[in-house]
């Protein structure tokens, strides 16, 4: 296979939208004119925080260029620098100019020569003040020029590199001519210290067996990032235009070795071929939904791992789906049944806040002589705070599942038929979550919710849920495997969601399913713990057919 070294990589041209340039060029520097002014404002009114306000008003007028950047479409980074290099210019030095107009007589407000003197002057006679501190009483502190001079420079060049470095790095994205849109980006985390293995795959051409063996990175700080950029065409595929991969890395190396252990980009927008980027969709939950969306084949498959190997379905086993009969069906999920889940979501937040004020409340009884009352407020206080840090740290939706169950088997005994007992314990609560809602964020997750019963006498799995029933006998079910995935909103991938991938015969052919053994108890509820739920329900399941 071709090395690395001599695939095509994305140029970015020096293309730019002529007639979006003038806006990027004329609204730079007025948003660098609005942050000097906010900075000059705060040193005239005594609220000048020194490197917390020009840290503020880097990163304000960062974010502004970006946005400029990427809407004007400028991918000249050498452009898109140096006005982001001007507008940190202007921002901070702005702010100098603006005080020092405060000072000058109408008749010499156009010296700008006259600023190098003016800041010369502030530097041999400001005086840092502690905030709140009051000086009643004090001697005046000396002016120290060389710390001015330091925090002059410093600040300078937070507002510059904020403002440049931003403007620098989004000019360097992906962007596809052809559509005249910028591409998306899509980040995964790999382990630490697999960025070596992963350019070996890349280069020998193993880069799915590379995919399906690497476990999922929790840290954010040691892990290698992937980043791969494609684009979204109004219609057909994405992989009709070019898909780009890049690899940051932090080398292993003595942590006494500062500047050697910062990120390195081992790999810049390389260019993928197309089964490089299918191999890649285990580790990308968007570009897989698009893919879905366009490829029919690629529907029903779940990318990187193979429907488990088992016994040859016998003819006619094939799964029993019929739907939920009126005026039975959808009881459970009903209207507001989303609101509902999430505001029991955050009865956690509520213990800990409501606590924390209790306590609060507690302390100002116990100053106004009111003291049993007040301890015993306080005491309240404090376990509610305790409890509602475990369960919101270490109980992650265990308040909605007990809720829900509840809902369920209350819903389910007023069924003349159900195939799942709501009052027996072996029936286990579990929801069917489409792939998509991995994709994207939505108020709930699931499908359907449903009671599960796995019948090792008759050798058959049967689900009564809220829309539908499931009739599953062992020659039915071609495989049971655990699949790992992530919600949309945890980019850092640090809370593991193990899924029951259970693959059916149907009469149509096979389906997949997607199945949450949800947790209801007030056990801690780790990565380990939830992937061992899902290990084992696979192991009942697959042990059906023997």
């Amino acid at each position: 296979m071709l090395a690395v070294e001599d695939r095509v990589r994305y140029e970015p041209g020096f293309g730019v939208d002529g007639l979006r340039l003038p806006a990027l060029i004329v609204l730079a520097p007025l948003a660098a004119l609005g942050v000097a002014w906010c900075l000059k404002s705060a040193f005239v009114h005594g609220w000048y925080l020194i490197f917390l306000l020009p840290v503020l008003g880097g990163l304000v007028l960062g974010g502004v260029l970006y946005a400029l950047v990427g809407w004007s479409h400028c991918r000249n980074r050498w452009l898109a620098g140096a006005v982001g290099i001007l507008a940190g210019l202007i921002g901070y030095l702005g702010y100098y100019e603006l005080c020092l107009l405060d000072l000058l007589p109408p008749p010499l407000a156009g010296r700008v020569d006259l600023l190098p003197r003016y800041i010369a002057f502030r530097m041999n006679t400001d005086v840092a003040e502690k905030v709140g501190e009051p000086n009643a009483g004090r001697a005046p502190k000396e002016p120290f020029a060389p710390l001015n001079w330091f925090t002059f420079v410093c600040e300078l060049a937070i507002v510059v590199g904020a403002a440049g470095g931003a403007a620098w790095a989004r000019a360097r994205h992906a962007y596809c001519p052809k559509l005249q849109r910028w591409m998306q980006r899509e980040k995964a985390l790999l382990p630490a210290n697999s960025a070596e293995a992963f350019r070996d795959a890349l280069e020998a051409d193993r880069l799915a067996e590379f995919v399906g063996a690497v476990p999922p990175a929790n840290d954010p700080q040691t892990a290698c990032r992937l980043t791969v950029e494609y684009a979204i065409p109004p219609e057909g595929s994405p992989l009709e235009y070019p898909v780009y991969a890049s690899l940051e890395a932090v080398p292993v190396t003595r942590p006494w070795h500062l500047v050697r252990n910062m990120r390195r980009t081992l790999l810049r927008q390389v260019k993928l071929e197309v089964g490089e980027a299918l191999a890649l969709r285990p580790l990308l939950p968007n570009l897989t939904r698009l893919l879905a969306a366009q490829h029919a084949e690629l529907r029903d498959v779940t990318p990187g791992v193979a429907p488990a190997a088992g016994k040859e379905t016998p003819p006619g086993a094939v799964a029993q789906v019929t739907p939920v009969p009126e005026p039975y069906r959808q009881r459970v999920r009903s209207k507001g049944y989303a609101l509902w889940v999430n505001l029991v979501g955050l009865t956690p937040g509520l213990y800990f806040f409501g606590g924390g004020g209790l306590v609060a409340l507690g302390i100002w009884l116990a100053t106004e002589k009111a003291m049993p009352l007040g301890w015993a407020a306080v005491v309240a206080g404090a376990v509610g705070v305790l409890w509602g840090g475990y369960t919101g740290l270490y109980c992650l939706c265990v308040p909605e599942n007990r809720w829900i169950d509840r809902r369920l088997r209350r819903e389910f005994a007023l069924r003349p038929d159900p195939l799942a007992d709501p009052r027996d314990p072996d029936s286990l609560y579990v929801s069917l979550i489409p792939r998509e809602s991995f994709a994207k964020v939505q108020l709930t997750m699931s499908s359907d919710l449903l009671l599960m019963r796995i019948d090792e006498r008759e050798r058959r799995l049967v689900m009564e849920g809220d829309c539908d029933r499931y009739r599953i006998p062992a020659g039915a079910i071609a495989g049971c495997e655990p699949q790992c995935f992530f919600h949309p909103i945890d980019a850092q991938h640090r809370n593991e969601l193990w899924m029951i991938r259970l693959m059916i015969q149907v009469e149509g052919g096979l389906r997949e399913l997607l199945l949450s053994a949800n947790a209801t108890q007030w056990t801690p509820m780790t990565n380990a713990r939830r992937r061992r739920m899902a290990e084992d329900l696979c192991g009942r399941i697959s042990a059906l057919r023997g």
